[in-house]
């Protein structure tokens, strides 16, 4: 048989797919204005994201400073706890020195997130103004199942 859409699930794919499309623009629009900020006032401007590694052993926080300027006293937290303190911290040590101008950072760790977390990440830039930048990362992903003989 035949799957036939009705008028009320046409209207909430498209009211689902506009707010979708302006969330995304909205996204857009602030990456764009924060690069413009950071380009005018000489600023540092970090984002994080995060790399879940099916193959390896580590996942991977990743720190990218897009500013024009670098980024000292970089600290990260998740959830307000430091992250080289947490659990799921698999590298040595907190970051040492700065995060050059379009430079990246990653941290080792063991993404066992079973609810979105908060991550904060702060730092000063070099004309010692600080600045941060906060985001909500997914929860990971399933614990296997597999089991062996």
């Amino acid at each position: 048989m035949g799957s036939t859409i009705t008028t009320a699930e046409g209207v909430s794919l498209a009211i689902a797919a506009l707010a979708l499309g302006l969330g995304s623009w909205n996204a857009y629009r602030d990456w764009n204005l924060r690069r413009a900020i950071a380009a005018r006032e000489r600023r540092a401007n970090v984002s994080v994201r995060l790399e879940l590694k099916a193959k390896s052993s580590c996942d991977q926080l990743v720190l990218v400073n897009e500013g024009p300027a670098a980024a000292h006293h970089v600290r990260v937290l998740i959830d307000g706890a430091s992250l080289v303190h947490h659990e799921w911290f698999r590298g040595e040590q907190e970051m040492s020195g700065p995060l050059g101008l379009h430079a990246e950072y990653r941290y080792d760790l063991n993404w066992r997130a079973d609810k979105p977390t908060e991550v904060t990440v702060t730092w000063a830039d070099d004309a010692k103004r600080p600045g941060e930048y906060r985001t909500t990362l997914p929860p990971g992903p399933p614990p296997s199942k597999a089991s062996f003989f």
